[in-house]
């Protein structure tokens, strides 16, 4: 009689637990997709930061100062009288008086600006007449009458337009000024000898001037600028928000504007005046 051997339950459950161990340990078998080993990303560089632009500044100035030298102004017109030729002339001397410059400005393309100032001058000029006039029997026997005009008052108007360059004269930021030049378009205002009449009686060998008539002529021209403004400033710090801080300061500055205006003279008669010139000033100055 033949026995079968039949396992006991407690081997076969030892046997199970040898074998999923054993497969435990053993590396996993490569399939299809993992044939190729993956490759490491190469680490991507941090993006550089932007460089900061450089803030934008903006300038206010209120200065009060003068125009030291006037411009003399001779403006004499010729007529007929009595068959020949009379003239009548006058006079004023240039004379300096008192300026106002006001100015604002930008930078627009880092530290290149753009600035428009307007400036105001006014001035008394003392001034002299003198007219010719034929005498009414004798040929080549002129009466000639001269006096005075008193002060012609002239006053000029300027406005410029123009780039701005600003620079620092020390690391603490305290002493800064400008540069700047444009175009500029001057208006000219003053008094102006129309005519002088005359009082005569026989035998006309004299005559006597009456009252002056003066009449107020204005004209535009359009001429250039160039100038400089020094300044020193009390607050140059940035605030804690990184902002600067307005800056206030006291300066001075020179503009220079020649110009030539056309305005209406004696009996109508057009004369060129000399206008413009320099202007030296002195007042408060705005940085923010």
């Amino acid at each position: 009689m033949t026995r079968t051997h039949r396992p006991s339950p407690v081997r076969t459950v030892l046997g199970f637990f040898m074998l999923a161990g054993a497969l435990s340990l053993c590396p996993p078998a490569a399939t299809a997709q993992d044939g190729q080993r993956p490759t490491a990303q190469p680490a991507q560089p941090p993006r550089a930061a932007a460089r900061p632009k450089p803030p934008r500044r903006s300038v206010f100035s209120a200065e009060v100062g003068m125009q030291p030298t006037g411009h003399d102004l001779t403006d004499t017109a010729t007529f007929s009288e009595n068959g020949e030729q009379g003239s009548l002339s006058a006079f004023s001397q240039g004379t300096g008086g008192l300026a106002i410059h006001v100015a604002a400005g930008t930078s627009v393309w880092r530290t290149l600006g753009i600035r428009v100032g307007v400036t105001y001058s006014a001035a008394d000029q003392p001034a002299t007449f003198t007219r010719s006039s034929p005498h009414p029997f004798f040929f080549s026997r002129p009466r000639t009458v001269s006096g005075e005009l008193g002060a012609q008052a002239q006053t000029e108007t300027g406005i410029h337009i123009g780039a701005r360059v600003p620079f620092v004269l020390d690391k603490a930021k305290r002493w800064q000024g400008a540069v700047f030049g444009g175009p500029s378009l001057v208006h000219v205002s003053r008094e102006l000898l129309e005519d002088v009449p005359f009082i005569e009686a026989y035998p006309y060998d004299t005559v006597t001037a009456g009252v002056a008539q003066l009449a107020r002529g204005s004209g535009s021209a359009v001429s250039g600028h160039a100038g400089a403004e020094l300044f020193w400033v009390w607050k140059a710090q940035a605030s804690r928000t990184g902002k600067t801080q307005t800056q206030v300061g006291v300066g001075g500055g020179v503009l220079v504007a020649p110009a030539t205006v056309t305005l209406q003279g004696v009996r109508g008669q057009d004369v060129e005046v000399q206008a413009g010139g320099v202007i030296v000033s002195a007042g408060l100055h705005l940085r923010f």
